[in-house]
């Protein structure tokens, strides 16, 4: 048993039970994990439902502390989204928002899951500037397939092109980049205004694809695989229509996976998720688990043109093969993580 995953467990699952700590459970441990993935209201909710005793629990006072105010800072950070989308909507933009502000609607509470920034896709490059220039925000940098507004004290926005990749598709091993497009969005109303969203096998496909660069990247942390988890818990994604392009890109094995945890720490309901369950063992679970909690939450910051020192076998016979396009471009470009000890794990998921 992961302690880190049963104690999220407790907070957003239905579970009303929890297996038995161990003893020497590394609570600094425990609280530094919760701080550095932004889950420290999930993880201290978790301890109070296990009835743990807060004088036995080394830093319970300094993670109540920090939990209490990450849900404050939420609230602020919900009221920024609020303006923005009912400034888009007033403003006749198209857009559509995704990643983890969609996740957002999956938890208990949408002031568990911290927010840092805001992604919305757009058909055109301009579409949102007239919008948030008006909000108070200002362009601070810019790509080809994106770029970022900022505003003090406020939610970064990323404005993400529809169908655009960044050059050489180094930061977009998987395709998710491609994936959204207006003819495959459904209606709803979000903050109270209709808003466009991907559909539930197109949202969740994103999430995992992402999550399987991350994971290359030696940056997927407990986070990303909980919004999966609660996406598909909550929105019922068509199974067959979610793996089978998954299947076709190599990332049945990493899905599988990721639903294995969700069997271990959630609930029965993700059993059959397993389209290959037979080589999805509990000790790849529990070790992808662990791997999460030793995930660089700065995966996808952009850096400066690095060499590889990978070899040749996996550049040409894996899933990451599409990603060494920029070592013949110009560009920054992001490291893959293959260190020796996670290799196993990565040929385990059909991912090298």
């Amino acid at each position: 048993m992961n302690a880190f995953y049963e104690l999220c467990a407790l907070t957003l699952t239905d579970r009303k039970e929890h297996r038995p700590f161990e003893s020497n459970i590394d609570w600094q441990d425990i609280a530094d994990a919760a701080d550095a993935y932004l889950m420290t209201q999930i993880v201290f909710e978790g301890i109070k439902r296990a009835s743990l005793n807060p004088y036995t629990t080394p830093n319970y006072a300094d993670l109540q502390e920090r939990s209490e105010q990450d849900g404050l800072n939420q609230l602020h950070i919900e009221s920024q989204c609020r303006d923005i989308i009912r400034g888009l909507y007033a403003d006749g933009a198209a857009f559509v928002p995704v990643g983890a502000f969609l996740t957002k609607m999956a938890y208990p509470s949408t002031q568990l899951r911290f927010l840092k920034e805001l992604e919305i896709y757009v058909p055109d490059p301009q579409e949102a500037d007239h919008t948030l220039t008006r909000l108070g925000y200002t362009l601070k940098d810019s790509f080809e397939d994106r770029k970022y507004f900022v505003k003090d004290d406020a939610i970064t926005v990323t404005v993400l092109y529809e169908g655009v990749s960044p050059d050489a598709e180094f930061a977009d091993v998987f395709n998710y980049s491609k994936l959204l497009h207006a003819d495959n969005c459904v209606s709803t109303r979000i903050f109270d205004v209709p808003t466009r969203i991907p559909t539930q096998e197109t949202a969740i496909e994103y999430l995992i694809r992402q999550a399987a660069q991350a994971f290359l990247c030696g940056g997927l942390s407990p986070l990303e695989v909980w919004d999966i988890l609660l996406f598909a818990h909550s929105f019922r994604p068509d199974k067959n229509k979610l793996f089978a392009p998954l299947r076709r890109d190599g990332l049945a094995l990493f899905a599988s996976a990721v639903f294995a945890i969700g069997s271990e720490y959630f609930s029965d309901e993700f059993d059959d998720y397993f389209i290959t369950s037979c080589m999805i063992t509990p000790e790849i679970t529990e070790e992808l688990c662990r791997d999460t909690l030793l995930a660089n939450p700065g995966w996808d910051m952009w850096s400066n043109r690095r060499q590889f020192r990978v070899p040749m076998r996996y550049r040409k016979n894996s899933a990451a093969a599409r990603f060494f396009d920029v070592l013949f471009h110009n560009g920054p470009a992001q490291p893959l993580n293959f260190d020796r000890e996670r290799l196993p794990l990565l040929s385990d998921l059909g991912l090298v």
